[in-house]
This record gives C-alpha cells, sequence and structure tokens, in this order.
C-alpha cells in the first residue's frame, strides 16, 4: 500500500464538506408530489397493499364488534354436530346443545327407540371428531385447539411454529456477512424452538382430548 497516497486522499476528502448534498430541504409540496410519484412506481406497490390491508381489516374489525352480541347466529351442537340458528331456536339450552339433544338426553320426553338412536349417533359423530381433532394434532400443531373453541391457546401453538418454521427456511435463504458469524445457530435455534412448540402444543392437545374438553 502506498502510504502517501492514502495520506493524500484523507487531506483532500477531509477538506470535502459531507453536507453539501444537505443544503436545500424540499418544501411540503414537493415531498408530497415526490411519494405519490413514487407510490405510482413499483417500488409504492407495497404501500398501497398495506393501506388496502389495513382499510379491510379495519372493515372487519368494526363488522365483528356491531355483531358481538348479535342473536341471529347459527351454532354447531357439541354433541351431535347439527347446526341450529340461534334465532329460530328461541333458546340456548345446557352446554349450547340443540333442543333434539336435550329432548333425548335431559327431559326424555320421546320414547326410547328414538333417544337410543340418537345417543348412539351422537357418540358416532363424536368418535369421529375426536378422530379427526387427534390427526390434527400431529399434523397442524394449534388447529384442534382453534376447531375446539380453544382460539388463543390455538393462535398461539399455530403462529409460533409457523413463525420458527418460516425462520428455518429463510434463515438460509436471506444471509448475512458479519464475520466471524454465521447464520447457522439462527437455523439451529429456529428448529429447536420449533420442537419445543410442537412438543407443548401435542401435550397440551392431547390431555384435553383424553379429558374432552375438546
Amino acid at each position: 500500500m502506498d502510504f502517501q497516497r492514502i495520506t493524500r486522499f484523507r487531506e483532500v476528502w477531509s477538506s470535502i464538506d459531507s453536507m453539501h448534498f444537505m443544503s436545500e430541504r424540499l418544501s411540503l409540496p414537493e415531498l408530497l408530489r415526490f411519494a405519490r410519484k413514487i407510490g405510482n412506481t413499483e417500488k409504492g406497490g407495497a404501500l398501497w397493499k398495506f393501506y388496502l390491508f389495513s382499510i379491510v381489516a379495519l372493515i372487519l374489525i368494526a363488522i365483528l364488534y356491531i355483531r358481538r352480541k348479535s342473536p341471529g347466529d347459527a351454532m354447531r351442537c357439541p354433541k351431535c354436530g347439527k347446526i341450529f340458528c340461534l334465532r329460530c331456536q328461541k333458546r340456548l339450552f345446557w352446554g349450547g346443545m340443540c333442543s333434539e339433544c336435550f329432548r333425548n338426553m335431559i327431559t326424555f320426553e320421546t320414547n326410547p327407540a328414538e333417544r337410543i338412536e340418537h345417543i348412539l349417533q351422537t357418540y358416532r359423530y363424536r368418535e369421529q371428531r375426536k378422530a379427526v381433532l387427534s390427526a390434527l394434532t400431529y399434523i397442524v400443531p394449534g388447529a384442534p385447539l382453534i376447531l375446539g373453541n380453544r382460539f388463543l391457546a390455538g393462535t398461539v401453538f399455530l403462529t409460533s411454529f409457523l413463525f420458527f418454521t418460516l425462520l428455518a427456511l429463510l434463515s438460509r435463504v436471506f444471509t448475512f456477512n458479519i464475520y466471524p458469524y454465521s447464520p447457522g445457530w439462527l437455523t439451529l435455534l429456529s428448529v429447536l424452538m420449533m420442537a419445543v412448540t410442537y412438543t407443548l402444543s401435542l401435550i397440551y392437545t392431547r390431555k384435553r382430548l383424553k379429558k374432552g374438553w375438546l
């Protein structure tokens, strides 16, 4: 290396004003015109998508807030799986069951043959539902909890597992060059957290399936 050249370069560079590019500031109309120009290009497409997504999300939140106490929504009977309308039902029976299950299991107003047939049908439905939820427990962590009306716990397990999965995949695609570090530790950490999340979700869900809480 030429020491004299380096010294001369540093002297020249130190005499240059580093702020000469910022001698003038843009006015507000110029900034707005620049923003509109960028927004109409491909670079600004993501910003418009974000605005559109925010508007749609706000509309959905407003609809859910308005309908939070609506009496006309339908629901599924936890015993037989039948979907019934709360507006037509007029009454929500014990445990959220439909009127047919209430008559056959609680009041005994129907004849014994129909009651036994309905009980067997209910048993078959619950066994099929339990089998489906058990299979989903090993395939998609958190999905059985969401289907079993444990929305918060299911969402936490599902989003955590998907986050660490994407982090493990993207850490091999988008690398960083910070010597002496490498993205390998991030991949290992993501895989480890995936295994931990999967195991906790499996234990949590299987315990509730065994007790009949889902």
